[in-house]
């Protein structure tokens, strides 16, 4: 099947050209490559055009965040196999015909890849969420690659970095939300959107790549904190039940800002617990189009209810005096 492989350029200059290069070197059946840039200043955008011609370029006005961003490029791809990858990876050789194996059945919804670091150590090999809070890990992260992860599973999420699916997935599933901007859970969000569909999320560990994202450990400012709290708590407000939003994540979250006192990340808490209050009307949109998957025994009224007491005691917790 021909494969579209969408890229989302953004001030990637210093990567653009080893990861089109490892791409274009792909020995497999027909594929187009897509750039879009998400109004870059570093010339990223004229880097393409003049260096790739064959490469198809989309130049956005201003970021539109990753899921945008993609979104983009999957209305542009004609491809039957829609193909996400980063700007700071590099592909191995046989990595899309690898990658594109698993689609070949049909019950395979979304398929992830192994991404290592530049020193080769394991970066990814699927995904999970450890806590009641929605953190993410990487399966195999830091871990020397000693062939441990060398089979195929079946997995609760991967990472869009690098990940395929086929376009009936699409037009099943949808696009990416783009409510979970800049970035931050919008590829668990669709990893979650495919199973609850029915299929399938595969780990290939066949397909790898190099992904030059960074290994050391960062302090990251407000801003990222408010994008990361609110990516994490519209992710689990669209999947999870009520009542384990109520008995399972308001504890969780209240032992957690318990702990914080007065600091930038219970501000960002909060400001992230009024960004998803803003947002919920379509939030909870979703979760009736889930249907009883969610709401076993709750009528609309009932769940609408009780979600907005969830978001208004969760704004409570950044408002309570220190003890």
């Amino acid at each position: 099947m021909k494969a579209s492989i969408i890229i989302v350029a953004w001030n990637g200059i210093d990567y653009l050209g080893p990861c089109l290069d490892s791409v274009l070197k792909q020995d497999t059946l027909d594929f187009e490559v897509i750039v879009v840039d998400n109004g870059s200043t570093d010339g990223s955008a004229d880097f393409v055009a003049e260096h790739y011609p064959q490469v198809q370029l989309i130049r956005n006005s201003q970021n539109l965040g990753f899921a945008g961003g993609n979104n983009i490029g999957l209305r542009a791809a004609s491809g039957a196999a829609l193909v996400l990858l980063n700007q700071d990876t590099v592909v191995h050789e046989n990595w899309l015909a690898a990658l594109l194996t698993p689609l070949d059945d049909p019950t395979v919804g979304m398929v992830g890849c192994k991404m290592l670091y530049p020193d080769g150590r394991i970066q990814h090999a699927g995904a999970y969420i450890v806590d009641a809070r929605g953190t993410p890990e990487h399966i195999g992260r830091y871990e020397d690659d000693a062939g441990q992860y060398d089979e195929p599973r079946d997995l609760e999420c991967v990472t869009a970095a690098g990940v395929a699916l086929r376009r009936s997935t699409l037009a099943r599933v949808g696009p990416l939300d783009e409510g979970f901007y800049p970035a931050y859970f919008e590829d668990t969000d669709w990893c979650y959107r495919v199973r609850e569909a029915g299929l399938r999320v595969v780990y290939w560990p066949d397909a790898v790549l190099t992904h030059y994202e960074s290994t050391s450990i960062k302090e990251i400012g407000y801003a990222e904190k408010v994008i990361y709290h609110h990516g994490r708590l519209r992710f689990l407000f669209k999947h999870k039940p009520l009542d384990w939003l109520q008995d399972t994540l308001y504890p969780a979250e209240f032992s957690w800002a318990e702990s914080l006192g007065r600091t930038v990340e219970m501000m960002a808490a909060r400001d992230a617990y009024l960004r998803l209050w803003l947002t919920l009307p379509e939030i909870f949109e979703f979760r009736c189009r889930l249907g009883d998957s969610l709401s076993v025994g709750l009528d609309p009224e009932e769940e609408w209810a009780g979600l907005v007491k969830l978001v208004t005691d969760l704004r409570a917790l950044c408002a309570r005096p220190l003890q």
